[in-house]
Parts: structure tokens; C-alpha cells; sequence
């Protein structure tokens, strides 16, 4: 919840969900998410970890948002574990990420992502293609 805060603080608009099924059903609504390893899952439901989510996310959705990785396991080293574990993710950070750091991550992840959405419905990336 401090990271929904900080984000709100800084001017994003923010949802929280509290298991990976009713994220699902909304995913196509978002930019980017903060997917947490280790999710929790309503007892009725097959437990699914933030993997599984990212990898159903963007097989199911044409346009997916931003999907990051994020957990309190993580540490820098094990990083690229992690990006072998996760590879659909877009990023992989771990929660002991600067504020100031998860403020320029994110703005850069959305600028690219802006800037490759101008690109493929600009005419001349449309007539290279």
C-alpha cells in the first residue's frame, strides 16, 4: 500500500486488487502494473503467482499494460534469475527500489511505450511492416 500511496502522491491514478483473478478481468484497463510475486489468492480460487498472472495477461490480451515484477525477495543479484523465471515481464525490481528510483522507472516505461505507440500508428511505420 505505501507504493499506491506514493504513486497517488505523484499524480498517477491507482488501483489496488487483492488477488490476481480480479486483476485479470480489469488488466486491459491499465498502462502499467505492479504485479507482486507472491499474490495473495482467495481461498476458493487456484492459487497463481505474479508469473503466472504476467504470462496469462499477455497471452490473453492484444495490448497488455506495462506488466512489472516486483517482490521483497528479490535482491539485485538474483535479478537475472528472475528474468529467466519471469520473462514476459517487462521489468523486474525489487522492493527495495528507491522512491526515486520507481518514480523514473516508471515514467521511463511509460514514455516508451508512448513512444512505440506513435511509432506503429505513424504512416511510415505502418508502410515498413
Amino acid at each position: 500500500m505505501a507504493i499506491a500511496y506514493l504513486l497517488h502522491r505523484a499524480g498517477y491514478a491507482v488501483a489496488t486488487f487483492t488477488d490476481a483473478h480480479t486483476f485479470f478481468q480489469d488488466a486491459k484497463h491499465f498502462d502499467l502494473a505492479l504485479i507482486d510475486f507472491s499474490m495473495p489468492s482467495r481461498s476458493y480460487q487456484k492459487e497463481m503467482d505474479g508469473c503466472e498472472l504476467i504470462h496469462l495477461v499477455k497471452k490473453s490480451l492484444e495490448e497488455p499494460p506495462i506488466l512489472v515484477l516486483i517482490s521483497a525477495f528479490f535482491t539485485k543479484l538474483i535479478i537475472p534469475q528472475v528474468v529467466d523465471l519471469c520473462p514476459e515481464a517487462d521489468a523486474h525490481w525489487d522492493k527495495s527500489i528507491s522512491t526515486e528510483e520507481l518514480l523514473v522507472q516508471i515514467q521511463n516505461l511509460l514514455s516508451q511505450r508512448n513512444t512505440s505507440h506513435s511509432k506503429s500508428t505513424s504512416p511510415q511505420a505502418k508502410k515498413s511492416s
